[in-house]
């Protein structure tokens, strides 16, 4: 029979925690978890619930550990879980090997500590000692913290500049076009001509991007402050040339 060892470690802890036994809801949250087979007798498969907490954790609760084996085993055998031929019947808590002299413990992450650090349905961003917490459901309204981040790498603004001016260029409807046009303004002076030239060709074509309140004005006294304009379109010719004699 296969256990789900997660789950019975939770539902373990948050027993042992509402019931103020803190020790063995510790040890279940530390540790990691192993469900091993014990044992058959008579067509019956018995199994251990095996805890691997930190070494130095095992040193200082060791008098202690038995105790603790017996709460968790009690709660455990009321879970309701396996058959007559199938149980989990012990509770084994061990000390996590350690590598080298004098090595730190490092046990495998435990579902607890990934919820703990990584919530579900949440994104964190990372960036030269920059991090950003945000609802990936909500992903847009964090767009500008993203982008803001990812303009102080050196490296990476080149890409975002050009990425953003796309981004303004392409608008479907005004409050991208302003959304684009307020991260633009913290780079104007690193847009190239080119760049600032799809600017105003956008802001001349694009309706989104010239009726967006404020935004043409902000492209255009961009594009004043570095001497840059958008070329004339050249004229076509009249239908007729009155200057033909007939």
């Amino acid at each position: 029979m296969e256990f789900d060892k997660e789950q019975i470690r939770h539902t373990l802890s948050v027993i042992l925690h509402a019931q103020d036994e803190t020790i063995a809801a510790e040890m279940l949250d530390i540790a990691r978890v192993e469900i091993t087979h014990a044992g058959a007798d008579f067509g019956a498969d018995f199994y251990s619930l095996d805890l691997r907490i930190p070494a130095a954790r095992f040193a200082v609760l060791e008098a202690t550990l038995a105790k603790v084996e017996k709460k968790i085993e009690d709660k455990l055998g009321k879970l309701g879980i396996g058959t007559e031929n199938d149980r989990i019947n012990t509770v084994n808590i061990y000390p996590e090997f350690v590598v080298g002299s004098g090595a730190i413990a490092v046990p495998m992450p435990t579902k607890t500590e990934e919820n703990r650090i990584w919530k579900p349905n949440r994104i964190r961003l990372f960036l030269s000692h920059q991090a950003l917490k945000g609802d990936i459901n909500k992903l847009s309204l964090a767009a500008p913290q993203i982008a803001d981040m990812v303009a102080k790498q050196e490296s990476f603004r080149p890409q975002l500049t050009d990425s953003l001016v796309d981004a303004v260029c392409q608008s479907m409807s005004f409050q991208q076009a302003k959304d684009g046009m307020r991260l633009l303004n913290t780079l104007a002076q690193r847009l190239t001509e080119a760049q600032i030239v799809r600017l105003l060709e956008a802001a001349r074509d694009n309706s989104q991007v010239r009726e967006a309140h404020g935004v043409p004005t902000q492209i255009t006294r961009m594009a004043a402050k570095r001497g840059f304009s958008l070329p004339k379109r050249a004229e076509a010719d009249d239908e007729f040339d009155d200057d033909i004699p007939f």
